[in-house]
């Protein structure tokens, strides 16, 4: 995650108030009940085809916050054997789309110990750690808040990522408080919302499909194994663009392409991410748009001697990106986690897009990716496309 003129940015926005909404009905709440639903179809429909999605039972939701206080969405644990496997990340409303996001990594609260660990090295040894809160900002972005105390009283807060396994500085956190995100289209989410929990082929043993119903699943197994972490590279904080630069580059060398220099000849992967940096002319803040794409051109071109192309799109296209992957052409994607304030996106991560899944009897379009911090996720297009940028790459000798 990359910040940008935080200081500047955070008084821009605080003097012209800057608000960032889209139109919204009256807000309808979800149960505990419907969360387990909407969790339960979503993994019905994708383990159909996406394997891993294995549990023996669905744990009790976890409310969520965003870091207004407001009921923002639930985490639904996976439990296989008595651990938790993954989750399922609901919407607590029913102005956003069901799920939001899903994992089959480690859930933010499974972490806790180690996150306590990292922290109480952090403070003085006469001050504790309170109980957790924790707050779902966007697929990339789980924050847990821990109180400092000292002689029983609270006295400081720290804040951390579980995606990005950081600490989030308290200026992050003020600039996400203050910036007002509305659903982004609340009427299509509350009939998608109805439809979730109107359809009763959960509770039959056959299959039912509604009239005219179809459904569009695709994705790129080959990164099953090429799923790097920007950890390897030797300074990991502005790292993840050159990691999604490194997955692309090598699946394309396994592709036909063998000119293209990828981990055996670097040597690692973390000296392949590094030599990136150099070609992406990554700097402090991380990697922009242009120069990923520069970076992956000038890569297979310029020292693989291939004739590649490429273009970004903001804002993003579904069609095009399904397109893309059905010709088994993975998509670089830039997601910025905070909306385009005064010129600028604040705070952004690169992924690599790989697969998708689409219910086009309920409008419902999901997005699968290789994390740059490593682990495969889903995330809901619809609830976040103005978050993404998509970066295409198209190979040529």
């Amino acid at each position: 995650m990359k910040k940008i003129f935080i200081l500047l940015i955070t008084f821009v926005f605080l003097m012209t108030n800057t608000v960032v909404t889209f139109a919204s009905t009256k807000t309808k709440y979800v149960s505990e009940k419907e969360a387990i639903k909407a969790a339960e179809k979503f993994i019905k429909k994708i383990s159909k085809h996406d394997n891993g999605w294995n549990y023996e039972k669905l744990d009790t939701p976890i409310l969520l916050s965003d870091l207004k206080g407001n009921k923002n969405a639930y985490m639904v644990k996976l439990i296989n054997q008595g651990k938790a496997v993954g989750y399922i990340i609901v919407s607590a409303t029913k102005d956003k789309m069901p799920v939001l996001a899903a994992s089959l990594s480690t859930p933010p609260d499974e972490q806790l110990e180690e996150i306590k660990q990292k922290a109480q090295q952090l403070i003085d040894n006469n001050r504790k750690l309170g109980n957790p809160k924790y707050y779902y900002i966007n697929p990339l972005m789980y924050i847990v808040e821990l109180p400092i105390i000292e002689n029983g009283k609270e006295v400081d807060k720290t804040f951390y990522n579980t995606k990005s396994k950081e600490f989030v500085d308290k200026q992050t956190i003020d600039l996400l408080k203050n910036i007002d995100i509305q659903p982004t289209n609340a009427v299509e989410a509350n009939k998608v919302w109805e439809a979730t929990l109107n359809d009763d082929s959960l509770n039959s043993s056959i299959e039912v499909s509604p009239q005219g119903y179809s459904e569009k699943y695709n994705d790129i197994t080959a990164f099953d194994s090429i799923n790097y972490n920007q950890d390897a590279s030797s300074y990991p904080e502005n790292a993840c663009g050159p990691t999604a630069g490194a997955m692309l580059l090598q699946y394309w060398k396994t592709k036909g392409y063998p000119n293209i220099r990828g981990v055996s000849y670097y040597g690692s992967v973390g000296r392949f991410i590094d030599h990136l940096k150099i070609d992406m002319n990554t700097g402090s803040l991380g990697t922009t748009a242009p120069n990923w794409l520069s970076g992956v051109l000038h890569h297979a071109n310029v020292e693989g001697g291939y004739h590649f192309q490429g273009s970004h799109s903001t804002p993003p296209s579904y069609s095009t990106y399904t397109s893309e992957i059905d010709k088994s052409k993975p998509v670089g994607i830039r997601f910025n986690n905070l909306p385009y304030i005064s010129g600028h996106y604040y705070s952004w991560h690169f992924v690599l897009g790989r697969g998708y899944y689409y219910d086009t009897s309920l409008g419902d379009r999901e997005i699968k990716i290789n994390d740059s911090w490593g682990g495969t996720d889903w995330f809901n297009y619809d609830e976040y496309y103005d978050h993404l940028t998509f970066i295409y790459i198209t190979p040529a000798n």
